[in-house]
């Protein structure tokens, strides 16, 4: 997998577990994607956890340097993507439309963008 999406549990799991599948997969990829969307949930995410403005800003900073950022795809073509969890359509739209591996830790999510993308849901 050289292309990879990166979707908000992944990005949790490899800043905040170190997790050593996640680090690895990180590491060797050619090409690591994400989405402003994802940016954004991650930020919430963090915040939720306890990390601090300057922690959570640190950690965002790390993802802009080693990840390409795209912007989040428009809402009106959120209705072409059908999820249980609607709110993981800007992160099945990102893998699709970068022709990315999505990456993630969500088993619905990863069962669910398999009818749109590649997606890899790790343990």
């Amino acid at each position: 997998m050289s292309r990879l999406f990166l979707d908000t549990s992944f990005l949790v799991h490899l800043f905040t577990e170190k997790h050593a599948e996640a680090r690895s997969l990180y590491d060797s990829a050619e090409s690591k994607l994400t989405n402003e969307y994802v940016v954004k949930e991650l930020r919430r995410v963090l915040a939720a956890r306890g990390y601090s403005e300057s922690e959570v800003s640190d950690v965002v900073s790390e993802l802009r340097k080693r990840c390409k950022v795209l912007p989040s795809p428009s809402k009106d073509r959120f209705r072409r993507i059908a999820l249980r969890d609607r709110s993981d359509v800007p992160i099945v739209l990102g893998a699709k439309d970068s022709g990315a591996v999505l990456l993630t830790f969500d088993h619905v999510l990863a069962q669910d963008a398999k009818n749109y993308v590649h997606a890899v849901c790790l343990e």
